[in-house]
């Protein structure tokens, strides 16, 4: 049975407590707002939380390390991690091709599987959220390679897919079905914008070509829980996590998932 999550947001928990929406998980993504976040929610739902360090850098924000990093973990009763796939230029030295890059990749994820106390994925980033030399990782067939060769599920990011298609001059459907659908466990959705000729991830509202993606998907693939990522809390959400969208974007992934039960 595939269980929906969504970001957490002031909004959010009020649709909660008025019983307007069905949902399984929270999702917490901000290392300065956890605690705050974490009382609000207050056991009303489990949570997935989303700011573990990516899969190849080995530094934490601030006050975090990885014994706290763990301790919330524990205490959100998440289910699997989730990395992001990404570097900057200090992780690597001076390697700066996939055949160099792709054994500390692999070496690093394997320390994060042993050092995490709960099943880790990857997850897809944008491409324009790499520099050049680390492009690749934005590559699904590099994807393809660190799930298999990792023994990692996988994240899916539709909006990070989009732009990355969009980028490498492919449609959205030649990207995904180059990636190792087989190994998603979790899929986030949101709707990515253009913005001053920029293709960018602005965790906005679900357009209907997104639940498209979305549909074909899990046509595809048996992800464990799918999440929605829109909304959130603080200046940085203004104007993007709107109450009655939330309800609605909730309400139509239910029904979607609903008729794929049923199938």
């Amino acid at each position: 049975m595939i269980e929906i999550g969504c970001n957490y947001s002031p909004e959010l928990m009020e649709l909660i407590e008025e019983k307007k929406v069905k949902l399984d998980w929270i999702k917490l993504s901000k290392e300065h707002q956890y605690r705050n976040q974490i009382t609000a929610v207050n056991g009303k739902r489990p949570v997935l939380l989303h700011f573990v360090p990516g899969v190849v850098t080995t530094s934490f924000a601030k006050n975090w390390d990885q014994n706290s990093i763990n301790i919330a973990i524990e205490e959100c009763g998440s289910p699997h991690v989730a990395l992001h796939c990404r570097a900057i230029d200090s992780d690597f030295e001076s390697y700066d091709t996939v055949v160099g890059i792709m054994p500390i990749v692999l070496e690093r994820l394997q320390n994060k599987k042993k050092s995490l106390p709960r099943e880790v994925l990857i997850e897809n980033m944008p491409i324009t959220c790499l520099s050049h030399k680390y492009k690749c990782l934005a590559d699904p067939k590099c994807i393809k390679h660190i799930c298999e060769e990792g023994r990692v599920g996988l994240c899916l990011d539709t909006a990070h897919a989009q732009i990355s298609a969009h980028y490498r001059n492919e449609t959205i459907d030649e990207y995904i079905n180059e990636l190792p659908l087989d190994h998603i466990k979790e899929i986030h959705v949101s709707s990515p914008r253009h913005v001053n000729g920029d293709f960018k991830d602005m965790h906005e509202v679900l357009l209907e070509s997104d639940y498209k993606i979305l549909n074909r998907l899990l046509k595809m693939c048996d992800p464990k829980i799918v999440t929605l990522e829109y909304g959130g809390e603080g200046q940085d959400y203004h104007g993007r996590s709107e109450k009655d969208k939330i309800e609605e974007q909730l309400k139509n992934i239910n029904e979607m998932i609903g008729v794929r039960r049923c199938l």
